[in-house]
């Protein structure tokens, strides 16, 4: 089985890689990261199923080269968990 987890590198994102590829040893995990290059770093050596694929949503290039790219992964799941920005409105 082969898993793309989108924003996988931190927060929620980071919980689903390490739980998934714990329970799942045998599958491949591709997670993105944008700017957690040290998250997505301690997640490949902590566990060798995970690759980090470097994806910035806001960023045209870093879509279509990432676009180019997918097709060869052969993705069974997709988990989209990526979030492109947040804004904290206090009242």
């Amino acid at each position: 089985m082969t898993i793309l987890i989108t924003g996988g590198s931190s927060g929620l994102g980071n919980s689903i890689t390490t739980h998934l590829a714990t329970l799942h040893p045998q599958a491949t995990i591709y997670f993105t990261y944008n700017s957690s290059a040290q998250a997505a770093a301690e997640i490949e050596l902590q566990f060798t199923n995970c690759k980090a694929l470097q994806l910035n949503f806001t960023n045209a290039e870093s879509v279509t080269n990432f676009t180019e790219k997918i097709g060869e992964l052969n993705i069974d799941v997709l988990i989209n968990n990526a979030v492109t920005s947040l804004y904290k409105n206090h009242f």
